[in-house]
C-alpha cells in the first residue's frame, strides 16, 4: 500500500451552534511513492491548502479581532523521484 486517506469530524455536544471540528488528510509511504516515481521516471507535484473557518454566529468568531484573521493559504510542492521535497 502506498497511501491511505483519513477524514474525521466531531459535532459538539455542548451547543449545537458550535463549529464542528473536521479535517482530512492523505498519508503516504514516502519510500513506496519514491520507488514508484523512480520506476515511472517522473516527479510528483502536489498542492496543500490550509483553511480555517469560523461560523459567523460562533463565540470564537465574535471574539476574534479582524487583525487575528489568518487567510487561507496554498503551498505547492514537488516530490522528486529521489525522495526530496521542494517548494515551488
Amino acid at each position: 500500500m502506498i497511501a491511505d486517506g483519513e477524514q474525521w469530524g466531531r459535532k459538539s455536544e455542548e451547543n449545537e451552534r458550535s463549529t464542528p471540528e473536521s479535517g482530512q488528510r492523505l498519508i503516504v509511504r514516502r519510500d513506496a511513492l519514491s520507488q514508484y516515481l523512480t520506476s515511472m521516471e517522473m516527479d510528483m507535484v502536489f498542492v496543500v491548502k490550509i483553511e480555517r473557518q469560523f461560523r459567523r454566529d460562533s463565540f470564537r468568531w465574535k471574539k476574534t479581532p479582524i487583525t487575528d484573521y489568518v487567510p487561507p493559504y496554498t503551498l505547492t510542492l514537488i516530490l522528486k523521484a529521489d525522495g526530496t521535497i521542494k517548494t515551488i
